[in-house]
């Protein structure tokens, strides 16, 4: 069998800590439809727009886009990760990982992680890595657990 294989997900099951993908078309770009993955920090956050209409987003922390790698996962951003939970294996062979938060930066596992986590990891090597997706534009997607390079320990 082949390893770094993508696992099928749910929508209704993406925790905070998922390591995920998903294709998404953003409305206000003129950009095609790209695959997206992603280390969930809030899965389906109530926001208020500025227009003080209500949406839902994803947000996250943008590993990859369409297969090419945006963040790398070095021992230094690890680190900044760990901050705020450890990384557990969820299937070695296929390299499917999460990062487990800890408890008491989570409001619930539908809202998310609490402001402190951005305020903890908010240095400049993820500041520019955060990201936001409509929750309408990519629940009409399959969405996918998703292999990584990550070098830890067991």
């Amino acid at each position: 069998m082949a390893a770094n294989k993508k696992q099928p997900h749910s929508w209704g099951k993406v925790k905070p800590g998922d390591i995920i993908s998903f294709k998404y078309n953003p409305k206000t770009s003129n950009k095609s439809t790209r695959t997206q993955t992603v280390l969930v920090l809030n899965p389906k956050l109530q926001v208020k727009l500025k227009n003080g209409t209500q949406t839902k987003h994803l947000i996250g922390i943008k590993l990859e886009e369409s297969n090419a790698i945006d963040l790398r996962l070095t021992s230094k951003v690890i680190s900044l990760l760990e901050k705020i939970g450890e990384f557990k294996t969820l299937d070695k062979k296929n390299n499917l990982y999460k990062l487990e938060i800890h408890q008491k930066f989570i409001v619930n596992e539908i809202k998310g992680v609490k402001q402190s986590v951005y305020n903890l990891i908010g240095k400049r090597e993820l500041k520019k890595q955060y990201r936001t997706y409509e929750y309408d534009g990519v629940k009409t997607s399959a969405v996918y657990l998703e292999p990584i390079r990550l070098e830890i320990g067991d």
